[in-house]
């Protein structure tokens, strides 16, 4: 069960409802749950890690997003800067309710569009 909107809202851009990628999910959050995903990493655009999955080598596996322009990470910070609420939230380690939106208004995304040529998966 996804309990963090924004692990949903992720969850919702990468699935497209089909049975093969509902039962990828779930594949994954099992493989997930037992301990099989490791060497997670975060860059720029780009978050990878390996899978061990029934193989002797583990799968190595990659999802692709754009990257925010300079002006773009403009708006966030002038989006947090003139909310002291946004600041309180993001150092307890929360997201600030209401940034998302704010954001949209502002013409930028925190997640990635399913129109997003940039966005990918890679196995």
């Amino acid at each position: 069960m996804i309990t963090s909107r924004w692990a949903r809202a992720w969850v919702d851009l990468l699935d497209d409802g089909s049975a093969p990628v509902t039962r990828r999910f779930a594949q994954g959050r099992n493989l997930l749950r037992s301990g099989r995903v490791s060497d997670v990493r975060l860059a720029p655009g780009s978050v990878s890690g390996r899978v061990q999955g029934k193989r002797a080598t583990p799968l190595a596996v990659e999802i692709a997003v754009g990257v925010l322009t300079d002006a773009q990470w403009g708006r966030v910070v002038d989006a947090l800067a003139g909310q002291v609420r946004h600041r309180a939230r993001l150092l307890a380690g929360q997201v600030p309710d209401g940034l998302a939106a704010e954001l949209e208004a502002a013409g930028v995304s925190l997640l990635p569009v399913r129109e997003d040529p940039a966005a990918r998966v890679r196995l």
